[in-house]
């Protein structure tokens, strides 16, 4: 009998630990759910209390900071409104959201959580800012687009109207992970911005923690696109045989006609982009132009 009882006692010791499974999601501050997976959460939802926060902050609160909902698999937490899943001031994302504890029916009882894991690391929700940079269907050679929750990204997927594919009509050229909230995009070889003029707008973006929608359904405009125009009367001399220079030669000397000594966007047909992206130029006038690599860059990658 007595072996029957202590039998019995390490039974309901054991049914009453949580069980979460590690899983790690990438979400945003402001990701409207988060699913934990696991068992063992015998109370109503009102009545689970989690010790959930990153780290140095304050637990997230049951029915201030967001509510539960069970299923089958585990629970469901919906992050409540103009609530955060972590405050990122200061902080470089992505950040450890935490799950220190699991307390049924009572915020002062027993933690039935074995060991503290890893939820989610957070990154900061990405915004775009609107801008009327002004691009030519096949002229223009490069966009950038700004806005705030780059910093720290390992991706940036795009969404925009009229529909414009990476790595088929443009592939991005900023490093990863970001160093700053711009992201630069190159057109490539035979495509187009857009088929005829418009805007070109920004639907959603994704940094890692899926697509969010940029102002609702209208989307962010980042860019109006114009007709090409005629070229003006401008020339490029050939110097190839009198300039010969390694792949990672300082500067490179560009001569001809009918340049803009205000500035002269010059299209290579390997999307080498200037302003500082692979080059800078310098020593602009009507007739000739000087280009200097930025460190790290090449002129061509293979020669």
């Amino acid at each position: 009998m007595l072996r029957l009882i202590l039998l019995l006692a390490t039974s309901l010791l054991v049914a009453s630990e949580v069980t979460v499974l590690s899983s790690v999601q990438t979400i945003y501050t402001r990701s409207p759910k988060l699913r934990i997976r696991g068992t063992g959460f015998d109370a109503d939802e009102h009545h689970i209390f989690l010790d959930m926060a990153a780290s140095g902050q304050p637990s997230l609160k049951l029915d201030k900071d967001y509510m539960i909902t069970k299923d089958d698999d585990g629970l469901i937490l919906k992050l409540l409104t103009n609530r955060k899943w972590v405050d990122m001031e200061g902080r470089n994302p992505p950040v450890a959201l935490i799950l220190n504890g699991v307390r049924l029916n009572s915020p002062d009882s027993e933690n039935l959580l074995a060991d503290k894991l890893i939820l989610a690391n957070v990154l900061q929700t990405p915004t775009v800012f609107p801008s009327d940079n002004l691009l030519y269907i096949h002229a223009s050679n490069e966009l950038r687009i700004n806005g705030t929750g780059f910093v720290g990204c390992k991706k940036v997927d795009l969404y925009f109207d009229p529909p414009l594919y990476k790595e088929i009509a443009y592939e991005v050229v900023s490093s990863f992970p970001l160093a700053k909230n711009e992201i630069v995009l190159r057109l490539r070889h035979g495509y187009e911005w857009r088929t005829d003029p418009g805007p070109l707008v920004v639907m959603g973006i994704d940094t890692g923690g899926g697509p969010v929608k940029t102002n609702g359904d209208d989307g962010i405009r980042v860019a109006e696109v114009q007709a090409d125009l005629a070229n003006h009367g401008i020339t490029i001399e050939d110097s190839y045989l009198d300039q010969v220079i390694y792949h990672d030669a300082p500067s490179v000397y560009i001569t001809g006609t009918g340049f803009n000594e205000l500035g002269t966007v010059f299209r290579f047909a390997n999307g080498l982009l200037g302003k500082g992206v692979n080059y800078t130029t310098t020593g602009l006038t009507s007739t000739s132009a000087t280009l200097r690599l930025v460190p790290g860059s090449h002129w061509r990658k293979k020669c």
